[in-house]
């Protein structure tokens, strides 16, 4: 009986090994006229202005890494805004960088903490000739030239600081702290007389980073404030 249930357990293993090597097998992850295929899903690689803002990583294309970023991909093609939760180190960054590479796509990184305000998420001040000046934040940016925003840490900031983004990331318009208003494209001609207005760019994507809430990360529930409103 034990020799019996050992073979089993050596046939039940290698059946499991075999899956696994034959779902590794199917899943390519490469670039061909201009199209870039992970798995069985393809999509166009872009032609961007700003070059220097694609990020570009160390990274294994193991099975399980592409079988998650041929979701993601999938995700983004649908035009979805996209969330990834889980514990620090676990490859986060890694994964949205990595695609973001392959697609060619320029990024705009925003770091949260617990000292972010509503007016650090859209205006940034640098100085100038010793003069400190205020100009267009990592988001605003990101809206007006069509680039992948990447959020890192959405759990450290404060719940009503990160709940701004509802509106843009609900309906793609946004009030900002100096006046300015964000708005959909198709909105835009509509409101030119009113105020300064931002034409939201077709090609504007976020893709959000937090941990799980709890110990021992002891960040905000950002998932269960905004986690319906992305993929």
């Amino acid at each position: 009986m034990k020799n019996n249930g050992l073979a089993d357990a050596i046939e039940n293993t290698t059946n499991v090994a075999s899956a696994l090597d034959e779902k590794a097998n199917e899943m390519v992850c490469k670039i061909d006229n201009g199209f870039l295929t992970i798995g069985k899903t393809s999509a166009p690689v872009y032609d961007p202005l700003a070059k220097t803002k694609v990020p570009d990583t160390l990274f294994y294309d193991t099975a399980q890494n592409l079988g998650t970023m041929e979701s993601m991909l999938q995700d983004y093609l649908m035009g979805e805004h996209l969330l990834l939760v889980g514990n620090q180190g676990v490859g986060k960054n890694k994964l949205v960088d990595r695609l973001l590479n392959l697609l060619n796509r320029p990024r705009e990184y925003l770091q949260l903490h617990r000292d972010t305000t509503v007016q650090s998420l859209t205006l940034q001040p640098t100085v100038q000739g010793g003069v400190i000046i205020y100009e267009d934040s990592p988001l605003v940016k990101a809206v007006k030239n069509g680039h992948i925003l990447v959020i890192d840490e959405a759990d450290k900031a404060p719940t009503h600081v990160t709940c701004i983004l509802k509106t843009l990331v609900e309906s793609g318009e946004m009030i900002l702290s100096d006046g300015r208003r964000i708005v959909r494209k198709d909105r835009g001609a509509k409101l030119a007389g009113v105020g300064s207005v931002i034409e939201t760019h077709p090609d504007f994507r976020i893709m959000v980073l937090a941990n799980r809430p709890g110990f021992p990360f002891l960040g905000n529930d950002f998932f269960g404030a905004l986690g319906d409103l992305f993929r």
